[in-house]
């Protein structure tokens, strides 16, 4: 049963850490930021958020360890963020000059993030930590946010008290309690660490060492630079509430026995963590009020080490890592009692993977684990590239590659947008007029489109007739062709409308002035695919609606100079928008996620200026060169909800780039095959509106059109 040893609480004076002791905001701030180890991946107690180590940050819902630094002396911040989102969206972490900048220490704060407001932060003004305190760390917060715990350092190779800090808000300073340790009494080297609360901030769990300066022998590590449950030698498990300590049942009577509470239920009823056995194996244990359970391990035979780390909130669901047949430790899950090994992240499903983090219902676990392909180690060589964070409810997925396949959407969307505009404003200019007064003219051509790789072929028909020398109107219609925009879009057949009017203002003898106005639709269906290529990726698809209308006014001097050369120099004007209906993937595993319709709309002006030759009678040339410039334009973000841990609200920017100035080069070769009838012929290089980062930023497309006059 449980062995109880009465410790007395004491609140710490403001001499030393109560008034000193603050919790600032953080601001925005275009601050650099230093990327250090990695840390436990922490899932919120809805299962709806994630806490993970950084990299890059592309879901609103994520929150990144990230390290805010002040430019230059006196030092440098950092921020160790600790526990994930709970009710009211708060981080809670420390912050404090690092020990690797200017030899300042490492005072620390207890400090709060609200990632609404920002996903990079800076320190507000604050009160400075009394001197004698050296470190803080703080284990975890309950679920109404005016709980914590965690440990506090007074004096540099001291020991460490386990504290309780209560508020009625997190805004008010609160309360700091020390709630003492199990060996504290006449010795400044014993240490107790809080290192988890319950729910209801009423039960709090951790360890207690007689000696910091003695480390275990036992305690495993799981990953290179990576958390170990524990670290000193002696170390015992404890439970504090309402102001009294217990030491939890060991399952080792024997000297020398270890163990640490690592985590506690919603009520304070069920607490897990590690117990040393009597062949000095560290096992996961569950404490209940009947005592203490060894949960046991992955072998066949039951033998070698295994820890708990985290517990829903009924107490029946547990997870940790368990040592398997082959040795490795594997993420595992306990429910209700019987070991799952839930595999790691590489194809052979060797290597190590660690479970940190369980949400309230028992459904959503996230942890660390082994992979194939690392995302690379930071430039200090610091973290292992192999190590990634998972994601488990049904399966296992890699939380970057997860995060990666929902980037490389929103970035084709952008593609598409492209794809869209382009076609829809040839569409718009592509329709010309007969010669003469009183002419019609028919025509029939192809358009083709090269980018980023991809290509796509448009066809279409066009009537026109010019009224009079200085009137005209016509139209057109057109089919683009099936084909894949990017790695996830695969565009079906769609359609295309276009009409046109030309009025001539002006003439004189050797020029004339157009303007002219023009307007396009363009709408096709696609598929769009999320997870193909990537590894630990539940793939995807789901079918969307594309369109884009374009209205443009462009006006045009020709004049010419010489007997068979023109010049015009020309200019527009010109308004798009374009649609992205709503969709749903589905796809019957982990997760389904709704994404919301996307409008764009630009308005951009554009200069340029035509030459024209007439080679021979029957032969002309021309080259047209120019630029287009953005005057407005909205932004292009992938937004939507889905059911998966981490990315509940998806709020994802294109990450390519977008030229707000597009230069392009037109050349074009007209052939009289008949007195009523050419072919014109044209190729043209420019810069696209949207592009993958790092890519060509030039695209290029052809026409082929024939025409005849009647």
């Amino acid at each position: 049963m449980l062995t109880t040893t009465a410790i007395s609480m004491a609140v710490l004076s403001p001499a030393t850490a109560m008034e000193q002791v603050d919790h600032p905001w953080f601001d925005r701030s275009d601050i650099g930021v230093r990327i250090d180890a990695p840390m436990l991946p922490q899932v919120n107690r809805s299962g709806t958020r994630l806490l993970v180590y950084p990299n890059y940050d592309p879901i609103d819902d994520w929150v990144f360890a990230e390290e805010p630094t002040w430019d230059g002396p006196p030092f440098l911040v950092q921020i160790f963020l600790t526990d994930a989102y709970r009710n009211k969206n708060l981080i809670i972490g420390s912050t404090g000059n690092s020990s690797w900048a200017f030899s300042m220490g490492r005072l620390k704060r207890l400090s709060r993030v609200d990632p609404n407001e920002s996903l990079t932060w800076t320190l507000a003004t604050y009160d400075s930590l009394s001197t004698s305190a050296e470190d803080l760390i703080i284990g975890q917060v309950s679920a109404d946010d005016m709980a914590l715990t965690g440990s506090m350092q007074f004096n540099a190779g001291e020991g460490y008290t386990a504290v309780y800090w209560s508020t009625n808000d997190l805004a008010d300073k609160g309360q700091m309690i020390d709630i003492g340790g199990l060996f504290s009494s006449g010795s400044p080297l014993a240490s107790s660490y809080g290192r988890a609360i319950s729910s209801d901030g009423l039960t709090v769990v951790g360890d207690s060492a007689p000696d910091i300066s003695q480390l275990s022998s036992m305690a495993p590590t799981l990953f290179p630079y990576e958390w170990q449950p524990y670290t000193l030698a002696g170390s015992q498990a404890f439970v504090w509430s309402s102001g009294t300590m217990s030491a939890l049942d060991n399952l080792s009577a024997g000297v020398g026995a270890e163990s640490s509470a690592q985590a506690v239920n919603s009520d304070g009823t069920v607490i897990v963590g590690l117990a040393s056995n009597d062949s000095n194996e560290l096992r996961a244990v569950r404490w209940d009020g009947t005592g203490i359970t060894d949960l046991g391990t992955l072998r066949a035979d039951q033998s070698g080490q295994s820890l708990a780390r985290a517990v829903s909130a009924d107490g029946q669901h547990i997870v940790g890592a368990a040592q398997a047949d082959d040795g490795a430790f594997k993420a595992t899950v306990w429910n209700y009692g019987v070991a799952t090994n839930l595999g790691t992240l590489k194809a052979d499903n060797s290597g190590t993977s660690y479970a940190t983090s369980i949400s309230e219902d028992g459904k959503t676990i996230v942890g660390l684990s082994d992979t194939d392909n690392g995302f690379g180690p930071d430039s200090s060589g610091e973290f292992d590239a192999s190590i990634r964070p998972f994601i488990y409810r049904n399966s296992l997925q890699d939380t970057y590659n997860v995060a990666a396949s929902m980037q490389d959407v929103a970035t084709d969307m952008g593609l598409a947008t492209n794809r869209m505009a382009e076609v829809t404003r040839w569409m718009a200019r592509s329709g010309a007029l007969p010669a003469q007064a009183g002419k019609r003219q028919i025509g029939i051509g192809t358009y083709g489109l090269l980018d980023d790789g991809s290509r796509s072929n448009s066809f279409m028909a066009s009537a026109s007739m010019r009224l009079s020398e200085r009137f005209g109107f016509g139209g057109a219609v057109g089919v683009s062709s099936r084909g894949d925009i990017g790695d996830t879009v695969s565009a079906d057949l769609g359609y295309s409308l276009a009409a046109f009017a030309s009025y001539r203002p002006a003439m004189g003898e050797n020029w004339t002035w157009d303007v002219r106005a023009s307007g396009a639709y363009s709408a096709l269906d696609g598929t769009i695919s999320r997870g193909d290529g990537y590894a630990n990726v539940q793939a995807t698809n789901a079918d969307a609606s594309f369109n884009s209308v374009y209205v443009g006014l462009d006006t045009r001097l020709n004049y010419q100079a010489l007997d068979r050369l023109t010049i015009s120099p020309h200019a527009s004007l010109g308004l798009a928008h374009h649609h992205r209906g709503a969709y749903d993937e589905s796809m019957g595993l982990d997760t389904s996620a709704h994404y919301d319709a996307l409008d764009l709309t630009e308005l951009y002006g554009g200069l340029g200026v035509e030459v024209a030759h007439q080679l021979t009678d029957s032969i002309s040339l021309r080259v047209d060169t120019g630029f287009d410039v953005d005057l407005a334009s909205d932004d292009h973000t992938l937004t939507g909800t889905t059911t998966l841990p981490g990315f509940e609200t998806v709020d994802i920017d294109f990450s390519g780039d977008r030229n707000a100035l597009r230069g392009y080069l037109e050349t074009g070769l007209s052939y009289a095959v008949t007195q009523a009838g050419s072919l014109d012929l044209s190729a043209r290089m420019f810069t696209p509106h949207y592009q993958e980062s790092g890519k060509n930023n030039v695209d290029f497309a052809y026409s082929v059109r024939l025409n005849m006059e009647f």
